[in-house]
């Protein structure tokens, strides 16, 4: 009993290490972006195919949330943040989901297995091309002229 509780209190100093590096990390890229606008990206609705501006969808402060379904980091954060809606502690108006997914059909399956919706994708990758993001799962908050206010990278518990 007292192996595993160590085990579990070592494996608890790792995630915080990891995380927190990766918080820290995230600064120094925030700093680097402020004052980039990035709203000049295109994204795809997965609900109807069409391609839009990001502006279009900045009507105020938005979180930007990118994942990709084969990571699975990404797939707990997508549980955090479902269950986040469901309870109101989230609007799910507030975050915009982008998919860096190459194989549309797995996001597709993914997005229908998970009961997800209100998606959008990223077929370029414009994200990792402009060196905004460096890894995912990634929150961008961006205010409503595209210009980004924070980033974290990992997972997140608080918004």
């Amino acid at each position: 009993m007292k192996k595993l509780f160590s085990q579990n209190i070592i494996i608890t100093l790792i995630l915080i290490g990891v995380f927190g590096y990766r918080h820290f990390q995230s600064k120094g890229v925030v700093n680097k972006l402020r004052g980039i606008s990035i709203k000049d990206l295109s994204l795809t609705s997965l609900k109807n195919k069409k391609s839009m501006e990001l502006e279009s969808l900045l009507t105020e402060k938005k979180t930007l949330y990118i994942w990709a379904t084969w990571c699975p980091p990404c797939r707990l954060q997508n549980q955090i943040i479902n269950f986040y809606e469901k309870i109101g502690f989230l609007d799910s108006d507030e975050i915009i989901k982008i998919s860096v997914d190459q194989d549309i059909r797995a996001l597709k399956k993914y997005l229908k297995d998970k009961s997800l919706e209100s998606h959008f994708h990223d077929p370029v990758n414009q994200f990792f091309a402009r060196d905004i993001i460096r890894g995912t799962p990634s929150m961008l908050k961006v205010n409503k002229e595209g210009h980004v206010i924070d980033l974290k990278m990992g997972i997140n518990f608080i918004f």
